[in-house]
């Protein structure tokens, strides 16, 4: 999944260091472990992620709501492809730089955020079966409410250091969803 083009081109601001300790992989397991089991997820990251892992590999079978090959698999191309397409109506402003973190003047810079991925690629899970990538004036009004979001003052509030708690995932998860939902009215 980490060598799917649009995963690529909406992480392709990770520095090359990180892709060659495998980053690329980590966020496609973050990705699918907190797209299934985000609910349980409770402080350390990495716990998390490697209980996931092993769940989702167990030799005795793999439970679908942990994980569904087919099922995930279909959510993950859709989600990146459709970030993709949205991102690219806005080119000059947030093109590949979906994930940008953003600076205090509002700016979108080319630094990779974490949970700027995890909130636009988990906060749009809830509409992604009511979005079509092929649909232009949909996807561009979805790269116009990224756009928004990344603009909006409440962003700090979600994002930044110290936000891997419990609590503030949930309320990140909530803010992404909401405002990505928006589209939609």
């Amino acid at each position: 999944m980490a060598g799917k083009e649009s995963f690529k081109y909406c992480i392709s601001t990770v520095p090359d260091a990180q892709v060659e300790k495998r980053y690329n992989e980590e966020l496609v397991l973050r990705f699918f472990a907190f797209r299934n089991s985000g609910a349980s997820y409770k402080h350390e990251v990495g716990d998390f992620l490697t209980e996931f892992m092993e769940a989702a590999s167990a030799p005795e079978g793999v439970p679908d709501d942990i994980f569904n090959k087919e099922r995930d698999e279909t959510a993950f191309l859709k989600t990146f492809e459709v970030l993709q397409k949205a991102s690219e109506t806005v080119p000059d402003e947030v093109g590949n730089r979906v994930f940008g973190s953003v600076s205090f003047a509002g700016k979108i810079r080319g630094q990779f955020a974490v949970y700027h991925f995890e909130g636009f690629a988990l906060g749009i899970q809830p509409i992604l079966d009511r979005l079509d990538p092929s649909n232009r004036r949909q996807m561009a009004r979805l790269g116009q409410r990224i756009l928004e979001i990344k603009k909006d003052p409440r962003l700090r509030d979600h994002t930044g250091g110290g936000k891997n708690t419990a609590s503030a995932y949930k309320a990140r998860l909530a803010f992404f969803t909401s405002e990505l939902s928006k589209i939609l009215d």
